[in-house]
């Protein structure tokens, strides 16, 4: 995908992000591995299987939220942001559906994001992992970087 839909950063850390395609057990996946100071702080898993309708993108994210909740429990915080009067599916496939699951868990100090999303007439599903203990480095560095590009 563009560099721009791996999160808001990239541009910013050109020479700090690796990207990978790769899978996840049937799952195509893009992957982006941020770097700050030679830490990793942040890594984002971007589903890129296309369906044919938008059942098969709340499948594949139910699914994956299963296997994230086997792994570190029921998450601190769920939304569904649609419409009231349409289901999930419904509501991504006229570009209105946002869904998503946050952990935080304590050792390592970790934050994770489960989401499908319709952005632009593209639904998406992504899960990313943020280093909660490298954040104020993350910000730092993102505000250096804005500074030095004025």
């Amino acid at each position: 995908p563009p560099r721009s839909t791996l999160f808001p950063y990239t541009t910013l850390f050109r020479s700090q992000v690796l990207l990978y395609k790769s899978s996840l057990g049937s799952d195509s996946v893009d992957i982006a591995y941020l770097f700050v100071h030679g830490k990793l702080c942040r890594a984002k898993y971007m589903f890129t299987d296309k369906h044919i309708n938008p059942v098969g993108y709340l499948t594949s994210y139910e699914e994956h939220a299963t296997a994230l909740k086997n792994k570190y429990g029921f998450p601190d915080e769920t939304k569904h942001l649609n419409s009231s009067e349409l289901s999930l599916a419904e509501a991504l496939e006229i570009d209105k559906g946002v869904a998503y699951e946050h952990w935080f868990t304590a050792t390592p100090r970790t934050g994770i994001v489960h989401m499908v999303y319709n952005k632009d007439s593209q639904i998406g599903e992504f899960i990313e992992y943020t280093s909660l203990a490298l954040e104020s480095e993350e910000q730092s560095e993102i505000n250096r970087q804005k500074a030095e590009s004025f």
